[in-house]
């Protein structure tokens, strides 16, 4: 129970910060900006460089771990869960990894699925990481630079399907008037 109260609280936290982040903040950073010079794409890991800031990093302290979870939170609230089952009519679940590359001006680019789990589910993945807001580009050494993100999006949501909802027969109603209790 305590689990509950804990991680609905945090949600609602969550749903707090996010109703106070502007999503453009990045907008007017780098104005009429177009990267189509090739360059080095890095990696994340590479020494010194600066990762990408996904808008409203600074109201999560301005770290690694509070830009994941802005730009998570931003990935479960835009995902739309496509029913797709598999041939035994069980649900598939699981996270699509897409590879993307946030260039110099902070737009996504070449978004790649890495790891599938359905078309489906493959294609709203994508969707997602490309309505990506404009982000603060990469850094090393002071210069703005591409970086790949590798970025998960879950779909582990239950959906069970709608089921057939009874019509209304005129004659089931009066045939079982004496039958109600009142």
């Amino acid at each position: 129970m305590k689990k509950v109260i804990v991680s609905s609280m945090l949600l609602l936290f969550a749903l707090a910060m996010q109703a106070q982040i502007n999503l453009n903040q990045f907008a007017d950073l780098y104005p009429n900006c177009v990267d189509n010079e090739p360059s080095k794409i890095y990696s994340p890991d590479e020494p010194f460089v600066v990762l990408p800031e996904f808008p409203g990093c600074k109201d999560m302290g301005n770290t690694t771990e509070g830009c994941k979870r802005q730009m998570m939170y931003y990935v479960y609230q835009n995902t739309e869960y496509p029913n797709v089952f598999d041939a035994s009519g069980v649900q598939i679940k699981g996270t699509v990894l897409v590879r993307a590359v946030i260039d110099r001006c902070g737009v996504v680019k070449l978004p790649k699925v890495i790891q599938s789990l359905s078309d489906q589910q493959d294609a709203e993945a994508i969707r997602v990481i490309q309505s990506f807001p404009l982000m603060k580009p990469g850094e090393l050494d002071g210069e703005r630079i591409k970086v790949a993100l590798t970025i998960p999006v879950s779909f582990k949501r239950t959906i069970k399907p709608k089921e057939q909802k009874k019509s209304y027969d005129k004659e089931d109603f009066w045939d079982n008037w004496d039958n109600w209790d009142y």
